[in-house]
């Protein structure tokens, strides 16, 4: 489940990356050129591990991005009203970004952090 839900969050971020790059202003939406570079780049280094990467990597970026994301998002519903600019004219997230962060950030490590890496354990083996 782990690894499934880093190519998902992954895709998603990239796509709305490359959106961002395309037409920021999609769906209402208002990406600048950093926020756009930030979720393409996150989103396909979460592509790479989910895919490439051994379970216990994977799993451990899926926890760092997931507690990223909700990091950023609470720090967007506590700090910006309703803006947060932490790069200005480049990093500036909106009300709807804060919620798009923290959905994706606690969706992504409560599964990482729960979640089950590697199949069933074998039973030890008994010395007679």
């Amino acid at each position: 489940m782990i690894k499934r839900i880093t190519i998902i969050a992954g895709l998603l971020l990239a796509v709305i990356g490359l959106l961002g790059l395309a037409a920021p202003y999609f769906m209402g939406l208002s990406l600048s050129s950093g926020q756009s570079m930030l979720y393409l780049s996150s989103g396909l280094m979460a592509v790479f591990f989910g895919l490439l990467a051994p379970p216990a990597a994977y799993r451990m970026f899926a926890i760092i991005v997931g507690g990223f994301y909700t990091a950023l998002g609470v720090a967007g519903l506590g700090l910006g009203e309703p803006r947060l600019t932490m790069i200005p004219g480049q990093l500036v997230f909106e009300t709807l970004d804060h919620v798009f962060h923290l959905l994706l950030g606690t969706v992504v490590l409560t599964v990482a952090w729960n979640g089950r890496m590697a199949g069933p354990v074998s039973a030890p083996a008994t010395n007679k």
